[in-house]
């Protein structure tokens, strides 16, 4: 960032330049800095989840009313309470269909135009993690064939760092009757975990549990 004086041959200058340059005053010096765009993520996997919110908000245009106003119904009825992530947003209609459908599309299964008719799954139950023999290990109780578990991890150097839940990485979708997941040989650390249980069906998902381990 530059000082300036007299910029653009006037007693000051605000705003852009030819979008190459920005003039703004600050406690009451003139400065000029560089036009630059804010960064904007694109990763494989960022570009693949926006895919999906882009293809499912065409397709909540295709529904009738009736599928729309039964969807406003299931999200009055479904609003959701997940204190680990705070939602205390209300759904709507569009939400709930958004919400549901980008999961099913992330395991590979059709949207479903018509909003469930069972009710969400439980929570995975006795999660778990542990160092066994130098491998990380995450259980829980196996579940039905028709579900999932959806893992998430977080990790830092920092062990005195509380973990925030919204930096916690998407992990893996694996089958919730397998009951096991095992990272082989990971760096001495503290690893969190969190873990819920999803309908294959409808793609309703339970609420998260969380665990823990410090491998050595």
């Amino acid at each position: 960032m530059a000082k300036v004086a007299g910029p653009l041959f006037s007693a000051n200058a605000v705003g852009r330049f030819a979008n190459a340059i920005v003039y703004n005053v600050w406690r009451g010096i003139q400065y000029a800095k560089k036009l630059t765009s804010p960064a904007q993520p694109r990763t494989a996997r960022q570009l693949q989840i926006r895919g999906y919110f882009s293809q499912l908000s065409q397709a909540w245009q295709g529904l009738t009313g009736p599928q729309r106003t039964s969807w406003q119904i299931w999200a009055d009825a479904n609003q959701p309470a997940d204190p680990q992530f705070n939602r205390n947003t209300p759904w709507s209609g569009m939400n709930a269909f958004v919400g549901l459908n980008v999961i099913k599309l992330d395991i590979a299964e059709a949207v479903n135009n018509d909003p469930p008719e069972v009710v969400a799954p439980d929570p995975l139950a006795a999660f778990a993690a542990a160092d066994v023999a130098g491998e990380l290990t995450v259980t829980w109780t196996p579940t039905a064939d028709t579900q999932k578990a959806d893992l998430w991890w977080w990790t830092n150097p920092s062990p005195a760092r509380n973990p925030n839940v919204q930096l916690f990485k998407h992990w893996i979708y694996i089958d919730g009757e397998l009951g096991t997941k095992i990272y082989s040989s990971p760096p001495p650390n503290t690893y969190y975990f969190l873990g819920r249980t999803i309908l294959e069906a409808d793609g309703q998902s339970s609420t998260y549990e969380r665990c823990q381990v410090t491998m050595a």
